[in-house]
């Protein structure tokens, strides 16, 4: 659904497709299957119609899958991070930068 200005776009469009687009690009080919969810706890996302929190999974022809969190309203800051997993060790990378709370 595209929202007029505030939300352009909804979440997805405006938040997710920056991180659905880096993961395409760690996984270096196209998603095959895309599924994605979300919901609104705060009344005016559900008055224009958007998300505050939503879930992205992606297939891949190569058996790859890959999940994008987002949420709106982070209560300790934005957060930005990626874990790779494969057949080594987990590869983390944070922004430790704009990370300013920490679990």
């Amino acid at each position: 659904m595209w929202v007029p200005f505030p939300f352009p776009g909804g979440v997805f469009v405006d938040s997710a497709v920056h991180d659905i687009d880096l993961v395409n690009w760690l996984v270096g080919e196209a998603p095959r299957t895309v599924y994605a969810t979300g919901s609104a706890w705060d009344p005016l996302m559900k008055d224009v119609g958007d998300f505050d929190t939503s879930v992205v999974t992606l297939t891949y022809p190569s058996g790859a899958i890959g999940t994008v969190n987002i949420a709106r309203n982070i209560s300790g800051g934005y957060d930005q991070r990626v874990d790779v997993r494969m057949n080594f060790p987990c590869l983390p990378f944070h922004n430790s930068a704009l990370s300013v709370a920490r679990n």
